[in-house]
């Protein structure tokens, strides 16, 4: 008896990010385990190109915040990123402002997506 195999192409997950190329840094500034990589899932299905996790220990957040380098291309897709999930935009602060180029999102305790 012959076996009949169909080959099917499987979708990779967290693999569409043709449409927010801009890299995306994640980092979580609450005592909330696991914050940060939720909210990357959450970002990376939608489409965002998550390259980073991890903590932010370097002083307070008080809301959830998007930010970007002012007149470079983060800057719209921030702002895209900050109304897909519900978080506030503004440019690169003192302490972060010479960071590596891309997207960077400090989380707070009061992450909650409207979009999930």
């Amino acid at each position: 008896m012959e076996r009949l195999v169909v080959a099917r192409r499987v979708p990779q997950p967290h693999q569409r990010h043709d449409r927010h190329p801009q890299p995306v840094r994640v980092y979580n500034n609450s005592n909330v385990e696991g914050l940060a990589a939720r909210a990357a899932n959450d970002f990376r299905d939608a489409g965002w190109n998550v390259t980073m996790v991890k903590g932010y220990p370097y002083g307070i957040i008080y809301v959830p915040t998007v930010y970007f380098r002012p007149g470079t291309a983060e800057e719209e897709e921030a702002k895209q990123l900050g109304a897909e999930f519900n978080l506030r935009v503004e440019p690169r602060f003192e302490g972060i402002k010479d960071a590596t180029p891309g997207i960077i999102v400090i989380l707070t305790k009061d992450y909650n997506p409207k979009s999930k």
